[in-house]
């Protein structure tokens, strides 16, 4: 199966809310409205507000309702080992919960300094658990790719295409929910030696409202000229790419549509399957195909070569493998004159 929360503890209700110290429900709102002067999204905004309101809600009982800027050390160990212990969270979701915890601190030392000029953010002085993976690392070639496209195709043209999408273009599971119907059919624009469609730009990863074109692999055309195939004698009519039904008309793709792609997709991964494994694919797919480091951090809006070489998954043999046939000039006569068409 996809990956699942691990932990059903109920943290917050509207029972406990109102409970809730009205000046840390004053704190937190007024922290918000700094979030928004500052750029953040309204995305990010809200992920804030929901962890927060998971402290303020456990501190009711545990920190005796007390004024934020009272906090002591000794309960923010308390309230991670309760995160941990009581609520089975991974150790990416303590961190996050931790870091919201420590954005409001440093709201308060820096912000409201005047008001409260002794408080200090304690957050980071309590060690965070241990990063642990929560689901097997997935690592898939070329042939497989092609193999999971083709036999999805059969079932379902939408998920076929989607999932060729992910592989030859890296984007990040929100990303493509974003992409539109027409910058691959009546707007259609080409780039790199018409080698891949270039798409309007979309909301991306990061502060604020970060806008940018994104570059898909005509490779994935099989699969996506297929799935346009089909909604136009289906009659789809969306702005967007990708989409589903409901109420007789057509919308964006949210979450649960797409972790319900997850799980038709993976079966043919036998169980262990996330979209986030197409952008690690396509990264190492370039690699091995030649194209230097500099165009895969082009093609995958990485801010540097090291963040992108992070995601390219080749292990020692490939490795070793390309370097024969670069020293014999193997690599030279087969990649002379190609272009990512060729690939």
């Amino acid at each position: 199966m996809g990956r699942k929360t691990v932990y059903n503890y109920k943290l917050v209700t509207n029972e406990v809310w109102e409970q809730v110290n009205p000046d840390n429900k004053d704190l937190m709102e007024d922290f918000m409205v700094y979030l928004g002067s500052i750029g953040r999204s309204q995305k990010t905004i809200t992920q804030y507000k929901n962890d927060l309101k998971i402290f303020f809600c456990w501190y009711v009982k545990n920190g005796k309702n007390k004024f934020f800027v009272d906090i002591t050390k000794r309960e923010i160990m308390r309230y991670q080992g309760f995160l941990i212990g009581t609520c089975k969270m991974s150790s990416s979701r303590v961190r996050r919960l931790r870091s919201s915890l420590s954005s409001l601190s440093g709201y308060v030392e820096n912000m409201l300094d005047e008001d409260f000029p002794d408080f200090r953010n304690i957050v980071n002085k309590i060690e965070a658990p241990a990063q642990n993976p929560v689901r097997d690392k997935l690592v898939f070639k070329i042939d497989k790719c092609l193999k999971v496209c083709d036999e999805l195709m059969k079932q379902d043209a939408q998920a076929s295409a989607l999932f060729a999408v992910a592989c030859f273009s890296g984007l990040r599971k929100s990303e493509l929910t974003r992409l539109k119907y027409e910058d691959f059919t009546t707007n259609k624009n080409m780039a790199l030696d018409g080698g891949f469609y270039v798409t309007s730009k979309i909301k991306i990863k990061g502060k604020g409202d970060r806008l940018e074109k994104k570059f898909v692999w005509v490779k994935c055309d099989k699969w996506l000229q297929n799935w346009i195939k089909y909604r136009e004698d289906n009659g789809i009519n969306s702005e967007y790419l990708f989409c589903y039904q409901k109420d007789e008309e057509w919308h964006q793709l949210d979450k649960s549509q797409m972790d319900g792609f997850v799980y038709k997709i993976e079966k043919f991964f036998d169980g262990n399957f996330y979209f986030h494994a197409c952008r690690h694919f396509f990264a190492s797919f370039l690699t091995e195909s030649g194209i230097p480091l500099r165009i895969c951090q082009f093609l995958l809006s990485h801010k540097s070569s090291e963040v992108t070489q992070l995601y390219i998954d080749i292990d020692e043999e490939d490795n070793l493998n390309g370097f024969e046939d670069f020293f014999t000039g193997k690599a030279n006569k087969a990649e002379k004159g190609k272009s990512l068409n060729d690939l």
